[in-house]
């Protein structure tokens, strides 16, 4: 059990760190086609809860002149950095994600960064929300009987965020439940870990203020 402070992490923009990333992940670089739809079957296996049979390798293209950033969430999942990526290691075993090395390019085909970026893709989601002591709005037509069957599918508006503390095991993970999937949550420790390193691009919400944050941010 993890009884120290939790925070999700969360994408800080500046020069270099877009808030969203105009961007694909592709199998190739095609100079006439830079940026492909992502129809490839790794994408649509994505929405299961299950490892899937990545490519060696994918290219990560993009529109942006230049990238610094250390983490940014992107389709189901997270770039990370080879810095990240090294601290990530330290505090998880890799249970329940996937790594997918990438060769970043600009949309043009020109060096747009002097990092290496991977794609960390969580297929295991932890069901550590309790949706019974938890308080939040439920989407319209259902109730919350359903969003806990559901381990949170239906939650329209968290207010606040209780989790099984005896359940909770590890220092960085994922949750299960709508407005969280695309969340990465993390200890305390991890957070030190991510300061001492100086990485670039990030900023931590604790978990309490959370859904205020998040609900500001997407407007709802």
């Amino acid at each position: 059990m993890i009884t120290k402070k939790l925070y999700v992490i969360e994408q800080k923009s500046d020069k270099g760190i877009p808030i969203l990333l105009n961007g694909v992940l592709a199998e190739g670089f095609n100079v006439k086609n830079p940026m492909p739809e992502m129809d490839y079957d790794w994408c649509r296996k994505a929405v299961k809860e299950a490892e899937i049979d990545f490519p060696e390798k994918l290219f990560l293209i993009c529109k942006e002149k230049w990238l610094i950033f250390d983490y940014i969430v992107f389709f189901r999942g997270f770039i990370i950095s080879e810095e990240f990526l090294k601290l990530f290691r330290t505090y998880s075993s890799m249970e329940g994600f996937q790594l997918v090395p990438l060769e970043t390019k600009s949309w043009k085909g020109e060096k747009n960064t002097d990092k290496q970026y991977y794609y960390l893709f969580p297929y295991k989601k932890e069901k550590w929300v309790d949706y019974e002591e938890s308080k939040y709005l439920v989407m319209h037509g259902k109730t919350k009987e359903d969003v806990i069957s559901k381990n949170g599918l239906f939650v329209q508006k968290f207010e606040t965020i209780i989790l099984k503390d005896s359940e909770v095991n590890k220092e960085v993970f994922t949750l299960k439940g709508s407005r969280l999937e695309r969340c990465l949550f993390c200890s305390d420790d991890f957070k030190e870990g991510v300061e001492k390193e100086n990485l670039v691009g990030i900023e931590f919400i604790s978990i309490e203020d959370f859904p205020a944050h998040y609900n500001k941010k997407n407007l709802l």
